[in-house]
This record gives C-alpha cells, sequence and structure tokens, in this order.
C-alpha cells in the first residue's frame, strides 16, 4: 500500500492566523485613534469651560469696576466686601469676595468654591487704561490635577 502524504497540511490554520493578525492590527490601531480623538475632545471641553469662566469673570469685574465708581462695593475700613454677579447655570447667585490691596488695586474671588469651574479676577484701576485679568479655570479647588485647564483674559478700559 502506497502512503499519500499531504504536504497542504495546516495551511487553512496559518492562513486564518494572518488573518487575525491583521485585522487585531487594524482594531488596535483604530481603537488608540479613538482614545486620542476622546482625549482631544475631552480638551477641548475643558478649555471652552475655562474659557467661559474667564469670560465671565470679566464681565463681572467690569461690574464691579461700575459699582466701585458708586462706592458701595468695599468697606473702607476693612477694606473688604462682597458683590453679587449674576447666577450661575444651577441658579446659585455668584458671589464674590473682594480684597483690596489699595483702594485701586483688588482682587474678586468666588465666595462659594465648588468642585466645578470657577474664576479668579485682578482688578488694578491705578493706571490708564485700567486692567483686568480675568482667570477661569474648568474645576476648582484641585491644583494639582492634571485635567485642570486655565484660560486667562486680560480687558483693558
Amino acid at each position: 500500500m502506497k502512503k499519500i502524504i499531504n504536504k497542504k497540511r495546516g495551511y487553512a490554520l496559518l492562513f486564518t492566523m494572518v488573518i487575525v493578525s491583521v485585522i487585531m492590527a487594524i482594531a488596535t490601531g483604530i481603537s488608540q485613534s479613538i482614545s486620542k480623538q476622546l482625549i482631544l475632545s475631552s480638551t477641548a471641553l475643558n478649555s471652552q469651560i475655562a474659557f467661559y469662566e474667564a469670560d465671565t469673570a470679566g464681565e463681572c469685574a467690569l461690574y464691579a469696576s461700575q459699582i466701585k465708581i458708586l462706592n458701595l462695593i468695599v468697606d473702607p475700613m476693612t477694606l473688604k466686601g462682597t458683590l453679587d454677579c449674576g447666577q450661575a447655570e444651577n441658579g446659585i447667585p455668584i458671589t464674590l469676595d473682594v480684597t483690596e490691596t489699595s483702594t485701586d488695586i483688588y482682587t474678586l474671588i468666588p465666595a462659594l468654591s465648588l468642585r466645578g469651574p470657577c474664576f479668579n479676577i485682578e482688578v488694578d484701576e491705578n493706571g490708564v487704561p485700567s486692567t483686568i485679568k480675568a482667570y477661569g479655570y474648568n474645576i476648582c479647588n484641585l491644583p494639582t490635577n492634571k485635567s485642570l485647564v486655565e484660560r486667562g483674559i486680560e480687558i483693558e478700559y
């Protein structure tokens, strides 16, 4: 009896392994691309939130400057006070603590700093033009957080 040797054994297994490897390489590339896109979109969202907070801060500072002209913002004895500057999205009023270092330079800080977005404002009415530096943050009270984003606006008036 003559024995027939089939030299094509294992070809299907080899072909399957090559196809599976190619599909896995493509899937890995797509998943890495999606992961990077998610990180970029998250960064863009945090940047937008921080910018809007800085814009809100600038508007509050301009409002504070107008109130200060009317001498309603700061207790002249303590050089401290508070200012209501509208409402946040959730309906909570934005109350700012006012701290003056002199009669022309003061800082406005949100009185209620939650873990959400917030801002910080520095107002210098000493020179001409007066300067407002408004800084917005996507999160508060977490300065060591890697996802903290800060955006700033400088207003001269």
